[in-house]
């Protein structure tokens, strides 16, 4: 009756309805009964072949709700014979996440975003592993898709799959999406959907070619659908698809199947292990089906989850990587924080992965894999280069909040010059769903794509999501070739960057640290998680040094797995939820005490008459120690006996009314207990006057436990001095005077403490601490206006501005020190140093130093969930309980040895001598001359001999002389092998240093000794 209209805007619509009926028809309820039992909810995960007839009762018919949070409940399913006449699937209705078994093997995880299980021919029971746990956490509006009662459980039903509709479906979907984002980039101003027909919708004056092409071949593809059925508007479809291919000068998306699980946050690691699983029996279904995709996962550990967890499944996916198809690389043992773990700790994390890899693959990974943690390290390209990536990946950058990373593809420069070729998303993350709209953006964001024409996109959902989708999987098929889009498809991380390297010398430079500006509150979050982690690090670093010593080899690795596991990104950081560090702490408590006792057992050896009193030095580095009240000199890396080690003569530290003395420091106190001057060496350190504590009421915008926002920095509380006097305590080897104060509801103590020795005052706060959502800062204002702060990084340090006025400075209002920083004039020649035991968040600004000693933040998820959460004593907020925190200031001097340099008395003021009765052992290192700023920091036993693990701290070089113990030799080496004996050199070794070079020298004994 009516010709075509020229009214355009009213196709889309039509399309839009025609969708509708489509996605209608592709499933079906099929007819049949389903008898489902289960088992009592359980803390103690069980596998499969764990399980008994007796463990099952018959679950009630209805809904109902289960729990707690966390647990484990197996179902089992007895489905009737339909079931098994293919193309049936399983609709499992359960809040919590699931993984299908099938023959007592994983064949498909059950989520939000994978609602529905292929039973395959046959199929006439079904097991049913489920966790109560949020699932789908990335989906858009299902965040909190969990219960306050539980996980809710209806019954099971059983579909079927029109497959015809479902092709239809995405084919028109993926169409109507290119529409829809070539209209938006024309008429960004449309405020409605292009399909809603209701109210007034403009006339397209403005649109691509394109476009209108589209909306005409569509009109006339629906009018044969009418008229003709499915069959003749799939050909339709076709020859559109046909029609209309990508241009040959747009970018290619590179998707990579991707998973990200954190292996703990919002769930213990027990569920974290159960995530992967779940996951991986997706993306192995995937594959099968989708012989065109490719899926990748990094970290180690979850592999090692998987082979304790199913073998059969480990197995499975061994196979698909031998075949090319799911690519093992990350080159980490998990996706590892970078900031807070000591420069030792980030190399075994990469050291221990690769071994893994090569387990895995055949060969270490290339490409390091950190898609998602809190700032970037400058040793870390360093690190990749001793352990053989080429490759770093990662999309966190782009969460900045004021300055913008400025590329996509580039080369990441590390404080040493090393160099490894670097990709990130710009704009998008690692959830990516091949939606249209982001494709197109992610390729006009790609900077250098002058140089390199495609990009990298992490394609599926995260934590428990289950990685990509059926949905994703057809649209990737459908976008190959297709004009408004990219060319997009499948494809390899280690072969994107192995094309990405063939242009690296026309990529830009980044060199030094990748700050995030974000998170900055993670360096401070769960103060008794990051001591309990440092602790570890101090006991392995003694355990390792008394191994070496005494030619004991390796020592045993568990206890380096456990806290390279804690360095995950959201462990570590104190981001997770309480129930992880009601876990990782006393594990890392107890792993520390044990590795202790493991060492004073291993210097006391045998029993024989001939054992003495003895103590030992763990650190690379001479020093004087104090044992009672006597004083001894011992050299690096060796034990003695009391009665062979020279006894220095000290005198005694003076306490008097508000003042303390030793033979090199003195400082003077005011009533309110602010240090009023403070001389070293006859040398006053330019001290300002100021308070020595403020509380800064903590709220930020969002992301409690990350989070601290630069408003919170400017107004605070000054705690109160109490009416108590000083408390002046005296000793033959020290002296201290303390000052009490109160802050609301807290009580906190500040000792200033003298040893007869040294050259430090040291600072001890006992905070009883009452108050939620602040941050304490212990403050040092100085005149030292210089523009740069040098802080502590692992294996290194850097040079960040303190000076106000430019974006990248005002940005900068928390960062990172690794256990010191200096703060210094221009000429960085002198200055005041500040040394932490286990303290990472800092402020520095116009030469106040304002160290943070804890953050009571909301914790992760503390009101979720109350009803089903078996841990009821969980605290609301983080650090509100009793704390004993340790630092130690000084005057800093460019001069002075290495062992009075910062980055040395991180280690000497913290790690411990240890007393032990036996027999003298060494390592045969006397020590470094001729490099102050060359730092000793590790020694690793290894199978022939031990490695003793050097880095540059302060951006010097020159060539120090080793000095070597007779019986000895040694000779630089690589990080991961031992020298040829014939390199070997004895009594003095030369070796080179450049600004923040890590260096590796072994040491072996002489052949016969």
């Amino acid at each position: 009756m009516l010709t075509k209209s020229f009214l355009t805007q009213l196709i889309p619509p039509r399309i839009g309805e025609v969708l509708r009926r489509l996605q209608a028809d592709i499933w079906t309820e099929v007819e049949g009964d389903i008898v489902v039992r289960q088992t009592e909810s359980s803390m103690d995960y069980r596998r499969i072949d764990e399980l008994a007839d007796a463990d099952f009762s018959l679950a009630p018919e209805g809904r109902f709700f289960w729990g707690p949070k966390y647990a484990q409940r197996w179902f089992r399913l007895e489905l009737p014979e339909v079931a098994g006449s293919g193309g049936v699937y399983l609709h499992w209705r359960d809040q919590a996440e699931a993984t299908a078994y099938r023959d007592g093997v994983p064949v498909a995880g059950i989520d939000l975003a994978h609602p529905y299980c292929p039973l395959g021919k046959g199929a006439r029971a079904l097991w049913i592993e489920s966790v109560c746990i949020r699932s789908g956490i990335w989906l858009d509006g299902n965040a909190l898709a969990l219960a306050e009662d539980g996980s809710e459980y209806e019954p099971p039903r059983l579909l079927r799959r029109n497959d015809l509709a479902w092709s239809l479906y995405h084919d028109l979907r993926v169409l109507l999406d290119i529409m829809e984002a070539d209209m938006a980039d024309t008429q960004p101003g449309l405020k409605k959907s292009l399909t809603d027909p209701v109210r007034h919708t403009p006339s397209f004056q403005r649109a691509t070619p394109l476009f209108r092409r589209w909306c005409m071949r569509l009109d006339d593809a629906i009018d044969v659908f009418d008229a003709e059925g499915p069959e003749a508007f799939q050909k339709q479809l076709a020859a559109i698809y046909c029609d209309f291919p990508a241009d040959p000068q747009s970018l290619r998306a590179v998707l990579t199947g991707h998973a990200h699980i954190d292996l703990v946050w919002l769930w213990p690691e027990r569920v974290g292990e159960f995530k992967a699983v779940h996951t991986w029996a997706t993306q192995v279904r995937l594959l099968g089906e989708y012989p065109e995709y490719k899926f990748g996962y990094s970290q180690p550990a979850s592999y090692e989850a998987v082979e304790r967890k199913t073998p059969a499944l480990y197995n499975r996916v061994r196979e698909l990587i031998g075949e090319g198809r799911w690519e093992a690389t990350g080159a980490s043992y998990v996706e590892s924080d970078t900031q807070l773990p000591c420069g030792e700790a980030l190399l075994r994390s990469l050291r221990l992965g690769q071994r893994r890899f090569i387990k895995l693959r055949g060969e270490p990974a290339r490409v390091f894999w950190l898609p998602d943690v809190f700032g970037y390290s400058g040793c870390v390209p360093q690190l990749l280069k001793a352990v053989g990536v080429t490759g770093f990946f990662t999309c966190k950058l782009s969460w900045s909040t004021i300055n913008r990373f400025p590329h996509t593809s580039f080369r990441w420069r590390g404080f040493d010059g090393s160099e490894v070729t670097s990709h990130i998303v710009r704009l998008h993350d690692y959830n990516e769903s091949v939606g249209l709209r982001n494709l197109r953006e992610d390729s006009l964001q790609h900077q250098q794509a002058a140089v390199h024409p495609e990009y990298l996109v992490p394609t599926g959902y995260g934590d428990g999501g289950g990685g990509p989708t059926e949905e994703m999987c057809e649209r990737a098929r459908r976008l190959a070739n297709l004009a408004g889009s990219p060319r997009t498809g499948w494809g390899g991380i280690e072969e994107f960057f192995q094309r990405l390297d063939a242009v690296k010398d026309r990529l830009p430079v980044a060199a030094g640290e990748l700050m995030l500006e974000l998170h900055r509150g993670i360096f401070t979050t769960h103060g008794r998680m990051k001591a309990a982690f440092r602790a570890l690090e101090r006991a392995l670093q003694t355990q390792e040094a008394v191994y070496a010593a005494g030619g004991a080899g390796p020592v045993p690795e568990h206890a380096w797995e456990r806290l390279i596991f804690a360095q995950f990104h959201d462990c570590i950081p104190g981001s997770s939820i309480w129930e992880v560090y009601a876990e990782t702490i006393p594990e890392l408590e107890k792993l520390g005490a044990d590795a202790m006792s493991d060492a004073v057992a291993k210097l006391g050896g045998t029993e024989g008459a001939d054992r003495k009193p003895c103590l030992f030095n763990p650190l690379p580095l001479p020093r004087v120690w104090r044992d009672e009240s006597e004083y001894y000199s011992i050299p690096p890396l060796s034990g003695a006996p009391f009665s062979s080690l020279d006894r220095l003569e000290v005198d005694r530290p003076e306490a008097s009314s508000l003042q303390l003395k030793n033979r090199r420091v003195r400082a003077a106190f005011s009533n309110d207990g602010r240090i009023n001057t403070l001389i070293v060496d006859d040398r006053e350190v330019s001290l300002v006057p100021g308070p020595v504590l403020r509380g800064y009421f903590d709220h930020p915008a969002t992301n409690d436990a990350w989070d601290l926002d630069r408003p919170s920095l400017v107004a605070g509380v000054t705690p109160e001095r109490t009416s108590k006097q000083p408390v002046i305590e005296q000793t033959e080897t020290s002296a201290s005077i303390s000052f009490e104060y109160t802050l609301r509801s807290s009580h906190i103590i500040i000792k200033y403490l003298l040893h007869g020795h040294e050259s430090v005052l040291r600072i001890v706060y006992d905070i009883d601490w009452r108050e939620p959502q602040m941050c304490l800062k212990g403050l040092f204002p100085t005149g030292y206006l210089g523009k740069q702060v040098r802080y502590g990084t692992p294996y290194g340090s850097v040079l960040r501005s303190q000076s106000p006025g430019y974006e990248r400075e005002e940005a900068a209002w928390e960062v990172s020190a690794s256990r010191w920083l200096v703060v210094m004039d221009d000429a960085q020649r002198e200055g005041l140093f500040v040394v932490a035991e286990a303290k990472y968040g800092v402020t520095v600004s116009e030469g106040c130093v304002g160290v943070s000693l804890l953050r009571s933040a909301l914790v992760t998820e503390a009101d979720f969930h109350p009803k089903i959460r078996s841990l009821q004593d969980r605290p609301r907020f983080s650090d509100m309980h009793r704390h004993e925190i340790s630092l130690a200031i000084g005057r800093f001097d460019c001069e002075l040895p290495a062992t009075e340099q910062p980055a040395a008395l991180a280690d000497l003021l913290f790690t411990p001598c240890l007393n032990y009765s036996g027999n003298p052992v060494s390592g045969g290192f006397l020590g470094v001359e001729e490099a102050p700023t060359l730092l000793p920091a590790w020694c690793e036993p290894l199978g022939k001999g031990w490695a003793l693990r050097m880095h540059e701290t302060d951006g010097r070089r020159g060539v120090a002389s080793l000095k070597i113990a007779p019986g000895w030799r040694a000779a630089i080496c690589d990080v991961d092998k031992e020298p040829d004996r014939a390199a070997l050199t004895a009594e003095i070794l030369n070796v080179p240093y450049e600004p923040y070079k890590i260096i590796t020298i072994c040491f072996q004994r002489d052949a016969g000794q």
